[in-house]
């Protein structure tokens, strides 16, 4: 029985397969000339994964990630209410002061009271959203009898490292194609920094 919401790290290596969509994904030209206006030259994908909201998963508070972090999220069914789907405060990238600085983390039992306030990440299936992790973000509750499941791709600037590398015989895996271009392996760790909370609020 699936509770909350449940998550799949590492795509690649539980389901090979799915690098074949992921390739698609990546290597369009709209998307390529998006995320480049965005993140510069030589960005790199360090996550690759997926998760399930299950009906009646309470949530996740607001927020904000690491530094330079953009997520490009594929919805895998209908959902055009957005039930269980990740929620923006739009314009938030744009303001300065972080939440935690000004401890405005809000819970998802709070979010409810303000659903004017909040842009969410609904769709049909196939669709695609992209957002910076910069933006105050959560989870909004499941209150459908259906699960929601969705793709997650992180991306990040040149010069950044988030967690572990990807394994080298991974990457060997997409040779030749747009994906194993932009598979953060460990010859892309030397000389990066952290892309974390902690980076963040150091400034």
């Amino acid at each position: 029985v699936c509770k909350g919401m449940k998550a799949v790290l590492n795509l690649l290596e539980h389901i090979p397969y799915a690098g074949v969509v992921i390739n698609s994904i990546v290597s369009d030209p709209m998307i390529r000339k998006f995320l480049e206006e965005i993140l510069g030259k030589g960005y790199k994908i360090w996550s690759i994964g997926a998760r399930r909201a299950c009906s009646g998963d309470p949530g996740l508070y607001l927020h904000q990630d690491g530094v330079g972090q953009v997520n490009l999220f594929l919805s895998l069914d209908d959902n055009l209410k957005g039930d269980g789907a990740s929620i923006f405060l739009p314009s938030s990238h744009l303001i300065r002061t972080s939440q935690k600085k000004w401890g405005v983390e809000v819970p998802p039992v709070l979010l409810k009271f303000f659903p004017f306030m909040f842009e969410r990440l609904s769709g049909l299936k196939g669709n695609i959203g992209v957002f910076s992790n910069r933006t105050w973000h959560g989870r909004w509750k499941n209150r459908s009898s259906l699960d929601h499941p969705v793709l997650t791709i992180a991306f990040f600037p040149a010069g950044y490292k988030f967690e572990a590398s990807m394994p080298p015989e991974l990457i060997a895996n997409y040779s030749g194609t747009e994906l194993g271009r932009l598979l953060a392996g460990p010859l892309d760790l030397p000389g990066t920094i952290d892309s974390n909370c902690e980076c963040r609020e150091s400034g």
